[in-house]
C-alpha cells in the first residue's frame, strides 16, 4: 500500500507530552508519509533532530500556508496531532481545521470531540469536497456484534 502524504499539525506541543500523536507519527506510520510539522514554536527545524536528536528530512512550517508554499503542494491529509487536556477545539484552533479543509485536505482526527458530528465542520467539508476520519469513534450499533463462541471453532495444533 502506498504511503498518503499528510500535514501534522502540533502548534507549541510537538516534542511534549500533548504532542504525542505527531511524536509518533514522525517516528513511524505505516499508513502516512509525514510531508511536515505544524509548530511556529519549532519552524524551521528538523523533527527528527527536534525530537530525537538525528535528522529525518521532515521540516517543521510556522503554518498551513507556510507549508503548502515549501512544499509546493496540497497534502491529501492534514492530521491534528495535538492531544490536549481540554475536552474541545477553541474558536483558533477550529479555524486551522476549516482551513486545512479549504485547502482541499482531508482531516484525520484522533480526539475525543467528533468532527463527523459537528455540523460547521461536516458542512464545511462538503463544501470543499473533502472527508473527515474520526479515528476514535466506535462503528455503528448495527455493525458491533456480541460474544458466538465462533473462537472455540478455531483450529490450532
Amino acid at each position: 500500500m502506498m504511503k498518503q502524504k499528510a500535514l501534522v499539525y502540533s502548534e507549541n506541543e510537538f516534542g511534549k507530552i500533548d504532542g504525542k500523536v505527531a511524536n509518533g507519527l514522525v517516528r513511524y506510520s505505516e499508513r502516512y508519509e509525514i510531508v511536515g510539522i505544524i509548530d511556529s514554536t519549532k519552524a524551521g527545524l528538523d523533527a527528527g533532530e527536534c525530537l530525537d536528536g538525528i535528522k529525518n528530512g521532515i521540516p517543521i512550517f510556522h503554518s498551513i500556508d507556510d507549508a503548502v508554499e515549501k512544499l509546493n503542494y496540497i497534502p491529501k491529509y492534514f492530521i491534528y496531532g495535538i492531544a490536549p487536556l481540554a475536552p474541545f477545539l477553541d474558536k483558533e484552533q477550529r479555524q486551522i481545521i476549516i482551513t486545512a479543509m479549504e485547502k482541499g485536505m482531508n482531516i484525520i482526527n484522533g480526539l475525543p470531540e467528533f468532527f463527523t458530528e459537528d455540523d460547521e465542520f461536516m458542512q464545511k467539508a462538503s463544501e470543499y469536497g473533502v472527508k473527515i476520519y474520526d479515528f476514535r469513534k466506535s462503528p455503528p450499533r448495527k455493525d458491533l456484534h456480541i460474544f458466538s463462541g465462533s473462537i472455540f471453532k478455531i483450529k490450532t495444533p
